[in-house]
């Protein structure tokens, strides 16, 4: 029994990175697709919060979304396996957990634990992001990579230059 528990850890811990890597790849790809409009708002003066903000809500989306099909298969298959088997059990003296507020509490962690592991994924892929932000030069297409401060110097040598053509 005890061997059953350590292994389902480590297969539960397995899983649980594989989702949070899952989720930062969807979300790295969806900022990638979006640079240019970051690196805009970044030159208005957007703080990192006001940018991070839709991505942290689109991962915990997708976190919510992930626990929707086994919610629905624990829901179903609970109220089967509870109502075959329980009889039998009350017979030999246990019982099995009420499905009134047992699949309800277990519904309610799979929800919370996909917002977490989504937000996690999420945040993960922001702080990345945001360490180093894309700036696509106009001159030859091509991306590069500039720290943040490289990106302060940009933006005041862009207004300058738009208020010397003004």
């Amino acid at each position: 029994m005890k061997r059953v528990q350590f292994w389902g850890i480590i297969a539960t811990a397995l899983l649980t990175i594989v989702a949070v890597l899952l989720i930062s790849n969807t979300i790295r790809i969806t900022i990638m697709s979006r640079a240019t409009e970051i690196q805009i708002m970044r030159l208005v003066g957007a703080k990192n919060s006001y940018i991070r903000r839709p991505y942290l809500m689109e991962g915990a989306w997708i976190g919510a979304l992930g626990a929707i099909i086994p919610s629905g298969l624990i829901y179903l298959l609970y109220h089967m396996v509870y109502s075959s088997l329980n009889p039998d059990f009350v017979k030999g003296g246990i019982s099995m957990y009420d499905p009134e507020w047992f699949v309800y509490a277990v519904i309610g962690t799979l929800f919370a634990v996909g917002i977490i592991i989504g937000s996690i994924g999420s945040r993960m892929a922001m702080r990345r992001y945001l360490k180093y932000s894309l700036f696509v030069c106009q001159e030859n297409k091509k991306i590069r990579f500039s720290t943040i401060s490289q990106n302060r110097l940009l933006k005041a040598q862009i207004q300058s230059h738009i208020w010397y053509n003004i």
